[in-house]
């Protein structure tokens, strides 16, 4: 039967879309139903049946969709009908909080008692952070619903276009291949994703409507809110004021009763008169607390009132920046704000100083709390007084003694009243403290995202009039207040003032300025001393060059020390707005100067520029002399633009100040319009150098960046005139710091490059020296050894080539970095890389995953980290070179090893940083990796050992190039190492390529890996009958005599046994170099040959005895005629 279920569910099916209901009036329930019916079918499921089960299930989610969005609806129109009164309501409670009066507030405060207070003090901070929450919240839902109606446009467009297809869709004829009940579900589908749409439609349309009611009712709760805020900020300062009134009176009092108690003291027992003192002491440090406490308090309402008014501006200017960006007065009110706007370095410095007030408080109130413990029991107390006292008491008599006793025991109440007030100062002091460290942050927070919103927006805003006659005609006022005899005597004044205050610093100041202008001549006369060595291959060090770059810093340092100091000293007295903008234009135009002194200090007479860097004359007199009359220019200029750019200056900006600035940036122009010439028939044209190629695209650049300066401050754009320009500088002034490094490191090189030849010149001539002196011996012996042994050596020209090379790149991604980094700050341009995701990734944590977005940055990085890592592996070699072998002392056999390592250290370094910048962590790729590397562990399993043993010999070194080896029966000579292989040259000058593999897990022999010194041994052989004696004698001499054969170790002659025809000697000497051996064999063998046969030493030869057994007859007769 149950074979037959589904059949039978399948026809009840067919037969209830066959009804008579129309599409139209299906419900959700229906649906359902049907779905229901269509999930009993067993599996797996027909494919018409799982598409009409998806098509219902859609039908399904839109018809909950026109619920939720009908809901929606609803509660808009009711929003319509119910705002109009909430609103009447909210500002009739609104203009209730505004009519209480402070006065009420105060005197209701005066009558609690302190217990009340302080739970109203702690009430009302509460509230403080429940309004301010709730505030916030609803600051970030008007922020949201102000961008509501563009999202509402853009949905309800994407809702009206979503409806017309899907009303095409129903007004086409179903297809023909499409069975009936696919057609169904289609046209049901169809019809509940029209229904949601038109309800989302129409809940879109209500939600515009009712837009504005919506947002006024928001604003007019946050208007409410932010009114309930203040006012319980007054209720709390009120009633802490209040706290604060009490405990200064309290302290008042108990400071006259413990003065009192001190006078009665007077000429009673030496404890009575001690006690006293105490209570005076803590009575005064009570009344000290109390008035520290106000001050704290009237700082705590000080810094809120500060950030009120500098979110209450923060606020306005979002606003006005989301009406209009590019309206002058906008300018001009943000560039005033910017100048207002307190500088955050100084509410660091008062968070600080609060925080350690803080710790203090804290430590003072845990002694203070343990002294208080110790009073819990006062008889005690007294009683332990007076016994420590026992000499001052003795003397009494029992009613002294008693007396003595009553008063102590009432100081120390007392004593015991001044240490609880103080716990409880203490404890409001360390919550003022607190309190005022959290809203110094708030602040501090706040001024940093004021001071980006106005950076990010200022640039692109005008913020001054054009320049036109009446700006001509506006230099009257900012002339007289710049050349006012009267302001200018008020810096004197104030600079005299804040000299003396700090006379110890103004002395060294002035002395070390002193120092430096009156030893100028001796630094310049020790630049010529080091300019005699440069250039001296055995006498020139680099260490000349970092000499002489100290001393081009000291030759520019004395004028901008003092200018700095000056405007150091300027801005840290107190004294009026001129005097504040000449200290900071000080400060400002002292940087400017060093700059520019610096340079000029490169091109002195035997300075960097011409004897270290070598640069050419003619450039080094153009630009030396003509920053002569730049550097005043610019200095002034610095000094005056610094002075109306301050924030209290009396100055106005745009009048002094452009024009000022149009001078130094014209100014600039003509330097730079005489220090470059291009079309002079002198110039060195490269023409294989990019720059000079590009010459046409980077000189007028250059022409036209001071020019288009120049006209942005015209038009009113004079803050972005100027903070682009100042940007300009300090990237002049990196690319000026890396064009240092850069001839640096090339003067470093040029001076390792020299001494790198003349090693290598000494090198060759003693191998020259050492091969003629054993090239005789090798030829007499016959074997045939590698003239020239191969060793990878990288020439000098390669070497300073792939150096400059790295240096250069290296320094241009430095450099870009820094600039794109500075520039992007102002330029959202620049930024645009890290908003664009290209993917997301899962990044694993002890909590769990976080996904993190991979932006076009980070493709980009990564691609930059791939391509300095490949530009790095090629010419590292070079650097390697000088810069770590060479001076290393590595033998040149291993060099190519080292570097090899290295390189392949970089490339698996440069790879697992650029796939763990994409996303591409070990998580991702630990199985990969292990599957790949069990599949080349079985496939080259031989070539991987090869490379592991080949990093073995490199660290352990068993062999060297140049070594003499023996492994097996092959013996030769080793010429060239390899990660895979080395190569050996046996002495009949065959190369045979060993796997590195052998050279580790079989027996090797190399003859000359600590000492090329071997022993050489064979034997001799004389006539039985000899004198031995005689033999071992002349032998020993013949040995010993010999030029090759070395005293130490001795040689030996041993008589070792008796042969079969010959008593055997055994010879064992020692060789100075294995190509000897051969040699002094042949000759040992000739000498003893002659010398035993000279002293009648017979040398025998083998001799055997032969017995017959038997005869043959023919040979018999023969052999007896031979005896007869």
């Amino acid at each position: 039967m149950h074979r037959f279920l589904p059949m039978l569910l399948f026809l009840l099916l067919l037969g209830f879309l066959s009804g008579p209901a129309s599409v139209q009036a299906l419900e959700a329930a229906k649906i359902e139903e049907r779905i229901s019916l269509l999930e009993k079918l067993e599996e797996p499921r027909d494919e018409a049946v799982q598409v009409e089960l998806n098509l219902y299930r859609e039908a399904v989610a839109s018809l909950k969709s026109a619920k939720a969005y009908a809901e929606k609806t609803a509660l808009f129109k009711q929003a319509a009908v119910d705002t109009p009164a909430e609103l009447k309501r909210l500002h009739a409670e609104s203009e209730g909080l505004v009519r209480q009066s402070t006065e009420e507030t105060v005197s209701s405060l005066g009558r609690l008692p302190d217990t009340l207070l302080e739970a109203r003090v702690r009430e009302e901070s509460a509230a403080i952070v429940s309004l301010g929450g709730r505030l916030a919240e609803l600051v970030q839902s008007i922020s949201t619903l102000q961008a509501s109606p563009e999202t509402n446009r853009q949905m309800l467009s994407l809702a009206n276009t979503r409806l017309e297809e899907v009303d095409e869709t129903l007004r086409k004829t179903p297809p023909a291949d499409k069975s009936h009940e696919a057609t169904e579900a289609m046209l049901v589908t169809a019809q509940a994703v029209r229904k949601a749409l038109l309800a989302e439609i129409e809940m879109l349309n209500n939600e515009r409507l009712s837009h504005d009611l919506r947002l006024q009712l928001l604003q007019a709760k946050r208007q409410l809110l932010e009114k309930r805020l203040v006012t319980a900020k007054r209720n709390e300062q009120e009633g802490r004021d209040e706290i604060n009134r009490r405990q200064a009176s309290e302290a008042k009092a108990a400071e006259a009763e413990a003065a009192q108690a001190r006078q009665e003291a007077v000429g009673k027992h030496i404890l009575i008169t001690a006690a006293a003192e105490m209570n005076s002491e803590l009575s005064r440090l009570l009344s000290e607390l109390s008035r520290t406490n106000e001050d704290e308090t009237a700082q705590l309402k000080l810094t809120r009132a500060q950030y009120q008014r500098i979110d209450r501006n923060y606020q306005r200017s979002l606003q006005q920046l989301e009406i209009t960006r590019l309206d002058q007065q906008l300018g001009q009110f943000l560039r005033t704000q910017q100048t207002k706007l307190p500088k955050i370095a100084e509410y660091e410095k008062k968070r600080l100083l609060k925080q350690r007030a803080l710790d203090e408080s804290r430590l003072a109130q845990f002694r203070l709390q343990e002294s208080l413990n110790e009073l819990q029991d006062i008889e005690q107390v007294v009683a332990r007084t007076l016994t420590s006292e026992k000499k001052e008491t003795e003397t009494l008599s029992p009613s002294q003694l008693e007396q003595l006793t009553g008063e102590l025991h009432r100081l120390m109440e007392d004593r015991k009243a001044f240490l609880s007030k103080l716990d409880v100062a203490y404890t409001l002091k360390i919550k003022l403290l607190g309190e005022s460290i959290h809203e110094q942050q708030n602040l501090i927070g706040r001024v940093h995202q004021y001071d980006q919103l106005l950076d990010e927006n200022l640039l692109w805003i005008a913020n001054a009039e054009p320049v036109d006659f009446r700006w001509v005609g506006s230099f009257g006022e900012p002339l007289l207040i710049l050349f006012s005899p009267a302001n200018w005597f008020s810096v004197l004044q104030a600079l005299v003032k804040a000299a003396i205050q700090s006379a110890p610093f103004t002395l060294i100041v002035l002395l070390l300025s002193a120092a430096l202008l009156l030893g100028r001549r001796r630094l310049k006369k020790r630049l010529g001393d080091i300019a005699a060595k440069v250039g001296l291959v055995k006498q020139d060090r680099f260490s000349y060059t970092l000499v002489v770059l100290v001393i081009t810093l000291l030759l520019a340092m004395p004028w901008p020390v003092l200018m700095a100091y000056t405007g150091w000293l300027l801005g840290h007295v107190r004294a009026d707005a001129f005097v504040e903008a000449a200290g900071f234009g000080f400060r400002r135009s002292a940087f400017i100067l060093a700059a520019f002194l610096f340079l000029q200090a490169l091109y002195v007479s035997n300075g960097l520029a011409e004897i270290h860097f070598r640069w050419k004359a003619r450039t080094r007199r153009r630009v030396s002399g003509n920053l002569t009359w730049l550097i005043p220019i610019m200095v002034w200029v610095a000094f005056l633009v610094a002075m109306t750019e301050s924030s209290n200056a009396g100055l106005y900006r745009d009048t002094i100040g452009r024009l000022v600035f149009s001078v130094a940036m014209l100014a600039l122009l003509l330097f730079i319009w005489r220090v470059i010439r291009l079309k002079e028939s002198n110039v060195e044209r490269r023409t294989t150098s990019l720059v000079w190629r590009s010459r046409y695209i980077w000189y007028p650049l250059l022409l036209l960046i001071p020019f288009a300066l120049v006209m942005l401050a015209a038009q009113g754009y004079h803050y972005t005139s100027l903070r682009v320009a100042g940007l300009i500088f300090s990237s002049l002034i990196v690319f000026l710091i890396a064009l240092l490094i850069y001839f640096l490191a090339v003067r470093w090189l040029l001076v390792a490059q020299r001494r790198l030849a003349l090693a290598r010149a000494l090198a060759k001539r003693q191998a020259d020296i050492d091969s003629r002196a054993s090239r005789e011996a090798v030829e007499q012996t016959g074997e045939i050894t590698p003239e020239a042994i191969e060793v990878p050596e990288i020439g000098l020209a390669t070497i300073n080539d792939q150096t400059r090379r790295l240096l250069r790149l290296v320094l241009t991604v430095f450099v870009g970095l820094v600039l794109w980094t500075h520039w992007s700050a102002i330029t959202p341009a620049l930024g645009v890389l890290d908003n664009v995701t290209i993917w997301e990734h899962m990044a694993t944590a002890e909590a769990g995953g976080q996904l993190l977005p991979i932006t076009l940055a980070d493709i980009g990085l990564a691609a930059l980290v791939l391509f300095l890592t490949f530009v790095a592996e090629r010419n590292l070699p070079g650097l390697l070179e000088i810069a770590l072998l060479q001076p290393l002392h590595v033998e040149q056999g291993n060099r190519y090893a080292v570097s090899a390592l290295i390189r392949y250290l970089i490339l698996a370094v440069g790879i697992v940083m650029s796939i763990n910048l994409v996303g591409v962590g070990w998580g991702e790729v630990q199985w990969l990796v292990a599957a790949i590397g069990v599949g080349l562990g079985f496939g080259l399993k031989e070539i991987f050992a090869n490379f592991i043993s080949g990093i073995i010999v490199l660290f352990e070194r068993p062999v060297r190039v140049g070594d003499t080896v023996t492994l097996g029966d092959i013996s030769g000579v080793v010429t060239r190492i390899r990660m895979r292989a080395t190569t050996i040259t046996d002495f009949d000058n065959k190369e045979l390529i060993i796997p590195n593999q052998n050279l580790i897990v079989e027996p090797l022999v190399n003859w000359t890996l600590s000492d090329q010194i071997t022993r050489v041994t064979f034997m001799v052989g004389i006539a039985y009958g000899s004198d031995t004696e005689l033999a071992h004698r002349i032998m020993l001499k013949t040995v010993t005599e010999h030029s090759l054969v070395l005293d130490e170790p001795k040689p030996t002659v041993f008589f070792t046994g008796f042969g079969d025809s010959s008593l055997d000697f055994q010879v064992a000497v020692h060789v100075k170099e294995r190509i000897q051996r051969r040699l002094l064999t042949h000759d040992l063998h000739m000498a003893l040959e002659k010398t035993l046969r000279e002293n009648g030493v017979e040398i025998p030869f083998p001799q055997r005895d032969l017995h017959l057994r038997s005869v043959d007859e023919n040979i018999q007769p023969l052999a007896n005629s031979k005896e007869n």
